[in-house]
């Protein structure tokens, strides 16, 4: 991938290449083998690449924890910049925990200083413990639309929506 510049002069350097996972239980910390993982990618087509998942019978994957590593090379400060990081994640340079998400939805810059070659690693805690912890549903029940039977495709006025309806649609 080429190298961007920002209008700053600073570079911005992807990190897509070069990732490795290994998926353990929950909690745990890797001792398996490491495959070869395509970052921006999902657990499931580098299993599939790996000859390990296959759509028509696939893996269980919720009640794992997916570790990813790559090797960063640097000097002098620098930011981690994570986008969209799969809901429970926590990432780790040379040991050292730098960051914990619980949202995909959310951006997280980490200052850190580089000097020579790091160990990044991206963990992904397995979901079936962290849903079996929580005690039942959320306190607000979701009302779409009330009564139920309106629910199938009708809008609160009682008729299906149309392009015709909607003024300047013809």
């Amino acid at each position: 991938m080429a190298r961007l510049h920002a209008v700053t002069g600073r570079s911005v350097t992807p990190l897509s290449d070069g990732w490795e996972l290994c998926m353990t239980g929950p909690g745990g910390t890797p001792a398996g083998d490491w495959l070869p993982a395509p970052v921006p990618g999902t657990v499931a087509q580098a299993l599939r690449a790996a000859g390990l998942y296959r759509l028509g019978d696939p893996l269980p994957l919720h009640d794992r924890d997916v570790w990813y590593r790559v090797t960063l090379t640097g000097e002098g400060p620098c930011t981690l910049r994570f986008h969209g990081l799969a809901t429970i994640a926590e990432a780790w340079l040379d040991g050292e925990r730098i960051l914990t998400s619980a949202s995909m939805f959310e951006r997280h810059d980490v200052p850190v200083t580089l000097r020579g070659a790091h160990a990044l690693r991206i963990v992904f805690r397995a979901l079936n413990p962290v849903l079996a912890a929580r005690k039942g549903r959320g306190r607000w029940p979701v009302r779409l639309a009330e009564p139920a039977g309106l629910r199938g495709g009708t809008c609160p006025a009682g008729a299906r929506p149309s392009r015709r309806s909607v003024p300047g649609v013809r």
